[in-house]
């Protein structure tokens, strides 16, 4: 279609019908205050509006919101991670906690009730040496200390050094528990004071240790010893299947111990090899070493024959 010629625009016929009648009644009218909605969903301020006042709630239509998901007034229901949460609370069994402000408080109450059970009380503890009683206390202090620092504000580098001290002092408090607290005279009321699972009594296949270690120490680097293991007599280097690993117990002596009872340090190891890691003024002194399986119940095995390795 040609476009109209330049000039003005040509006069209207005639004139637009004067308006009839009214919008029915049912529709109400338009609020003369721009940004407000009907009452039953508040006051919208500015151009936005509000979620309803009372906390919790969606507008009539959908209900309530059940009390485990409510949220403060203004907030949006974060679904995904609460159920997100809920399966991952539903499939863990580890007895430490996994945030950081309940596995501190975990921690701490365990020292102290270690302390307190060996401090004289009725019955006394008289299992633990004070030396590894110190050593779990050492560990806590460390956490502490790295854990304190990301209670106000800091930088990336403080919350990797957390982290770091809690995966080396987790791993102290996790071969503590395991060395010490799982057998007389701990009893079950005492673990569930401490807030340590309980033995599982139910018999399994891999209820008894039967298998026996084997295994060899190789220089790995200076102040570094790598253990190998295996299941003796056995064609391959796996562990027994199901198994948490081997515990080796070892010590730096003058003379080879009578039997592996008499070595204080320890390690749990899943898998091998396993490093060993040493002091520079521990350099050219001997290390006694010994091995035993640990089975999915916390259960040891027999303990290997004691070899020596002189240190790098």
């Amino acid at each position: 279609m040609p476009f109209p010629p330049a000039g003005n625009p040509p006069e209207r016929s005639g004139k637009l019908p004067e308006p009839s009648g009214t919008f029915p009644q049912t529709l109400g009218t338009i609020p003369q205050t721009p940004g407000s909605v009907p009452g039953t969903l508040g006051t919208v301020p500015g151009t936005l509006g509000t979620v309803p006042e009372a906390p919790g709630t969606f507008p009539r239509t959908f209900g309530n919101i059940p009390e485990h998901v409510q949220v403060k007034t203004g907030a949006i229901p974060r679904f995904k991670n609460y159920f997100k949460q809920e399966n991952k609370m539903s499939r863990r069994k580890d007895y430490i906690p996994s945030t950081d402000a309940d596995f501190n408080t975990f921690f701490k109450s365990i020292c102290q009730y270690v302390n307190t059970k060996c401090g004289g009380t009725t019955p006394e503890w008289t299992q633990i040496p004070k030396e590894e009683r110190d050593k779990l206390d050492q560990a806590y202090i460390d956490w502490y200390s790295a854990y304190g620092l990301t209670l106000k504000p800091h930088s990336t580098d403080v919350t990797k050094e957390k982290n770091r001290v809690r995966e080396v002092t987790e791993k102290i408090l996790r071969t503590f528990v395991q060395r010490f607290l799982r057998y007389p005279p701990v009893t079950d009321q005492d673990r569930d004071i401490m807030g340590v699972h309980n033995p599982d009594t139910t018999r399994t296949y891999h209820f008894d240790v039967k298998e026996l270690v084997e295994f060899e120490i190789r220089l790995r680097a200076i102040r570094e010893l790598d253990v190998r293991f295996w299941i003796k007599g056995a064609s391959h280097k796996a562990k027994p299947q199901g198994y948490d690993g081997a515990v080796i117990i070892w010590d730096i002596l003058d003379a080879k111990p009578a039997n592996p009872e008499d070595l204080t340090r320890h390690s749990m190891a899943s898998r091998s090899p396993h490093t060993l890691h040493f002091k520079e003024s521990e350099r050219g002194k001997t290390v006694y070493i010994a091995l035993a399986w640990q089975n999915d119940r916390g259960h040891i095995g027999a303990w290997s024959e004691i070899e020596a390795a002189i240190i790098p």
